[in-house]
């Protein structure tokens, strides 16, 4: 879903139709269908949740990475992982350890990628 090609056509198709769905909402909604509502994550969230969401971050990451200069893909990367650069806060509330160690290493994995010192 979040090839260079497609995001390529959504862009194109947002430069001719005025309501056409662009590549950022289509990251904003992948992101929200990953991690739910910023309510929801305080919830004990299971195995398959948390490397669904680590395998996420990671791809964020690695298209952040890439030294593309023909797509929209690492900027919009950038923007997700700066939107969820506060779910560390999130460990505090969780349900469980597994959980809360789970949102404190997102965290220190998208703080380390989003450094530019």
């Amino acid at each position: 879903m979040m090839s260079r090609s497609r995001i390529a056509r959504m862009a194109d198709a947002v430069e001719s139709e005025d309501d056409a769905y662009t590549p950022s909402q289509l990251l904003d909604d992948i992101t929200t269908g990953i991690f739910g509502e910023p309510d929801a994550m305080k919830k004990s969230v299971d195995v398959y949740q948390r490397n669904l969401q680590r395998a996420y971050v990671t791809r964020l990451i690695d298209e952040m990475e890439s030294a593309s200069s023909t797509s929209d893909l690492p900027g919009l990367a950038r923007a997700q992982l700066v939107k969820l650069s506060s779910v560390g806060a999130m460990a505090a509330g969780a349900k469980n350890d597994a959980t809360a160690a789970h949102y404190s290493d997102l965290q220190a994995r998208i703080e380390k990628a989003l450094d530019v010192d």
